[in-house]
C-alpha cells in the first residue's frame, strides 16, 4: 500500500466516526426498553468457562490437539459471553443515566438514587473491563493463539481477572443491582428483568 493512501484512508476513518456519532445517538432508556433490549446470559456458564480449575483439567486431561481444538472453542463462546456482557452493561449503562439526569445533583440522595448512582457505576467499570477483555480475545484470535503448542495456548481463567475487576463478580453485582432497581417498578417488572438477565 503507498503512502499516498494514508490521508485518504485516515478522512475516511475520520469521517465513519462523525457520522456514526451524529447519526447513531443513544437514546435515552426507560425499563422497557431495558428488558426489550438485554441479553441472556447464564452466570453459571461464565463461572465454569473462566474456571482456573477447569482449565486445568482440560490442559492436563485432554491430548495436545484435543486441548487446543477446545480451547478454541472456549475462546469463541468467551468472545460471545463478553460481547453480551459489554451489551448488556451499555443498555443498562444508558437506562442509569436517564435516571442519574432526573436526580440533578440534589444534596441528599434517596436510597433508589444511591443505588442508581452506583449502578451506573458498576455497568462503567463491566462495559470498561468487557471490552479490554475482547481486545484480548480479538488478539488471540488475530494470532491463532488455539495453533501453539498447548503450554503456550493462553488461558481464559487469566480473564476473570482484568484491570482488578472480576468480571464474574461485577457482572453479578450489576445483575443483583439492576433487579433490586427493577423491584421499585413493581414485582413484574422484577420477574421481567431477572429473566431477562
Amino acid at each position: 500500500m503507498s503512502v499516498r493512501f494514508l490521508p485518504f484512508l485516515l478522512g475516511m476513518a475520520l469521517f465513519i466516526a462523525v457520522a456514526r456519532s451524529t447519526f447513531s445517538r443513544a437514546r435515552h432508556r426507560n425499563i422497557d426498553d431495558v428488558i426489550l433490549f438485554l441479553r441472556k446470559l447464564g452466570m453459571v456458564d461464565l463461572e465454569l468457562l473462566m474456571d482456573p480449575g477447569e482449565e486445568w483439567t482440560l490442559r492436563h486431561f485432554l491430548t495436545e490437539e484435543t486441548f487446543r481444538a477446545a480451547q478454541h472453542e472456549r475462546i469463541r463462546l468467551a468472545s460471545e459471553y463478553l460481547h453480551r456482557i459489554a451489551h448488556n452493561a451499555e443498555v443498562i449503562q444508558l437506562w442509569m443515566s436517564s435516571e442519574r439526569a432526573l436526580i440533578n445533583d440534589k444534596d441528599e440522595l434517596t436510597e433508589k438514587e444511591s443505588l442508581v448512582l452506583d449502578l451506573l457505576r458498576v455497568a462503567t467499570e463491566v462495559r470498561i473491563y468487557s471490552r479490554v477483555a475482547l481486545m484480548k480475545l480479538w488478539f488471540w484470535k488475530l494470532l491463532r493463539a488455539e495453533r501453539w503448542p498447548a503450554k503456550l495456548v493462553p488461558g481464559l481463567a487469566g480473564l476473570r481477572v482484568t484491570r482488578g475487576i472480576n468480571v464474574v463478580a461485577a457482572y453479578g453485582q450489576l445483575t443483583e443491582m439492576a433487579i433490586l432497581l427493577s423491584l421499585g417498578y413493581g414485582q413484574s417488572y422484577k420477574e421481567k428483568m431477572s429473566a431477562a438477565l
